[in-house]
């Protein structure tokens, strides 16, 4: 399918940080059904570091704030339910799947579910090609355009440079699936690096992955 920017902006979200203002920190999408895709250093991190839940632990601690750009007042707060400091990935659920009740001053607008119920899901490049065309949805400078080589992004020239608040930014290939998440990025440079979806999605969302994928069965044939 080729790539509908219009659908795949429908799917974005801003991060917030809900320790500091509710500033944007960066950025994340819908992935999956009840799921968005953002990039660990978009978490709260309250001692200058990415927050990560303890794998070990029964619940999950961590509240993220997200809102979608252009309708500041509509927000909700998801909980981390997968955060892999090597890859860089995190993907949000929602508060109560994880046992984590919001407090009452900090309810939003929308519970976390129905929030992202309306956006626009991407669809996950699970084979993604080694090297290739990429674009990427930024809120002020538009799409840029680059290419792939493995995990690693070179933007086109002449095009526009990422910044540091990019992170957590889905990257789609020409197929119009998402292929990764902008992990890395120094501010005004040419070049980036994501998180390669296909490597890195944990079990559980790859099965998600792959039964939305999966051909549906035909009806019975009628008696």
């Amino acid at each position: 399918m080729p790539l509908d920017r219009k659908i795949a902006e429908g799917g974005l979200v801003d991060v917030l940080d809900v320790l500091n203002g509710n500033r944007v920190v960066g950025s994340g999408f819908r992935l999956l059904e009840g799921v968005i895709a953002t990039a660990c250093q978009c978490l709260p991190h309250p001692t200058g570091k990415a927050l990560l839940p303890d794998p070990d632990a029964p619940s999950i601690l961590v509240l993220v704030r997200v809102s979608r750009p252009g309708h500041p007042e509509v927000a909700a707060f998801g909980a981390v339910a997968s955060a892999e400091p090597h890859s860089k990935l995190a993907l949000l659920k929602a508060a109560t799947a994880a046992g984590l009740a919001v407090p009452e001053e900090l309810n939003a607008a929308l519970p976390f579910e129905r929030f992202v119920e309306d956006l626009t899901p991407a669809v996950p490049e699970l084979s993604p090609p080694a090297q290739g065309p990429v674009f990427i949805p930024t809120r002020e400078l538009g799409w840029l355009e680059g290419a792939a080589r493995g995990s690693a992004i070179s933007l086109s020239e002449g095009g526009g440079r990422l910044r540091s608040d990019m992170l957590g930014l889905p990257v789609f290939g020409e197929s119009g699936r998402a292929v990764g998440v902008i992990t890395s990025a120094d501010e005004g440079s040419a070049e980036a690096r994501m998180c390669l979806l296909s490597e890195h999605l944990p079990g559980w969302a790859l099965r998600k992955a792959r039964d939305r994928e999966a051909p549906k069965a035909p009806p019975p044939p009628a008696s």
